[in-house]
């Protein structure tokens, strides 16, 4: 797993903490999940599909795998404190399927849940390789060929959240101070 932290943001955490931690949270997390959707349409232009093979001159799809199914399972994962703290984190990757669906396929199909074409599980043997078939990385170059796009967005989407968060603000204040 690639992870990034970006440190030396001291002015971001003073200017947050004139704010409840409730509104900093929710500025902070749909910047990061603003931020983090470059890196997701990036991935999704690079991530290899499923393509027929030829098969005694005839071509066939793999019958236990469905094409499109690493693009759609490709997501930005939920922004969240993992202590309750300060830190919040933001992922991005390949989300497998519930355990539900994955219950539900093999109560319906008889079939063990490896045995899903629409389960991604197998993302890892993409990205990485294995001794049968080559490195096809896709999330590793989209995390970092975006890397500082993803900090400007972070940047601009948290002024912007921001300047609506003290508009809002404002408005509330200035209501209750008119109403008074």
């Amino acid at each position: 797993t690639t992870q990034w932290k970006i440190t030396g943001l001291k002015e971001l955490g003073q200017l947050l903490e004139d704010l409840p931690m409730e509104l900093r949270r929710g500025v902070v997390r749909r910047a990061l999940r603003k931020a983090a959707s470059l890196v997701e349409a990036d991935a999704k232009r690079r991530v290899p599909i499923l393509k027929p093979r030829l098969v005694k001159g005839r071509a066939q799809l793999d019958p236990r795998r469905t094409p499109g199914t690493l693009l759609n399972a490709i997501r930005v994962g939920g922004a969240f404190a993992p202590t309750g703290g300060q830190e919040v984190i933001v992922k991005v990757g390949v989300r497998r399927l519930t355990k539900k669906a994955v219950a539900a396929f093999k109560a319906g199909s008889g079939k063990a849940g490896a045995l899903n074409p629409d389960d991604p599980f197998y993302a890892r043997f993409v990205e990485y390789g294995t001794s049968k078939t080559p490195v096809q990385a896709f999330m590793r170059p989209a995390l970092e060929s975006q890397g500082f796009a993803v900090v400007e967005r972070f940047r601009d989407e948290f002024k912007r959240g921001m300047d609506e968060t003290a508009k809002k603000l404002f408005l509330h204040k200035g209501r209750v101070a008119s109403g008074a």
